[in-house]
């Protein structure tokens, strides 16, 4: 199976007006401006990102919220808190105000919430299906699915950051930085404009010398 890829600028636009119920485009862009893998997105709740009738500044996700935070090695995993960019506070703020007119919800709702069951997020394999769904409408490679989300965060932090990549894995929250470059996949046309961008003029290569024992002898008088 071929590996997810980042969305591009464009198809980020185009997949957010794709996108129909508002629930659903709140977690496309809840994906793109934090980060969060998509299992931690469905453990939102709302108190975590919804305080006192408005949207928070930062969300904080708990250590068993994230991958690895509830398993053997749990204790190497540590909460992780995340600004919400301004978009992002306007969107939700839209979302919850849409809502719950008459007042916002209690705080343990989950904020993806299934239209199933009391109180239940959506699954992983319907949120996969929706940003699946939603990119075969628009025509886009098969490489598209939730992880894209992800993905698409890390290149924007990467070249915001001005290709700092130490900052990239903070922001993923990886603890290798070789997974984190895994994620920053490079196309021959990234190639071919990196070289077209040299500045130069380059160093030339300095001229090649004769061994000694080749080298014209200069004759006596």
């Amino acid at each position: 199976m071929c590996a997810t890829r980042a969305l591009t600028p464009a198809e980020q636009i185009e997949m957010t007006a794709s996108l129909d119920r508002a629930r659903d485009r709140l977690l496309f862009l809840f994906g793109l401006y934090t980060g969060f893998r998509i299992h931690e997105l469905l453990a939102i709740r709302c108190g975590d990102a919804w305080n006192d009738g408005r949207a928070a500044k930062e969300i904080t996700l708990a250590r068993r919220q994230l991958k690895g935070g509830d398993g053997r090695k749990a204790r190497r995993v540590r909460a992780r808190t995340v600004p919400l960019h301004p978009a992002l506070q306007a969107a939700l703020q839209t979302y919850m105000q849409a809502s719950f007119p008459n007042g916002g919800p209690p705080a343990d709702t989950f904020l993806f919430k299934s239209r199933k069951g009391a109180n239940s997020p959506i699954t992983v394999g319907h949120a996969w299906r929706i940003i699946k769904s939603s990119a075969r409408r628009l025509g886009f490679d098969h490489r598209i699915a939730t992880h894209s989300m992800r993905k698409t965060f890390a290149r924007a932090i990467y070249d915001q950051s001005g290709h700092d990549l130490i900052l990239t894995q903070r922001a993923l929250n990886h603890s290798a930085i070789t997974t984190t470059s895994q994620y920053l996949e490079s196309t021959q046309a990234d190639v071919a404009t990196a070289v077209l961008g040299l500045g130069g003029p380059l160093h030339p290569l300095p001229p090649k010398v004769a061994p000694l024992e080749q080298r014209p002898t200069q004759a006596t008088a």
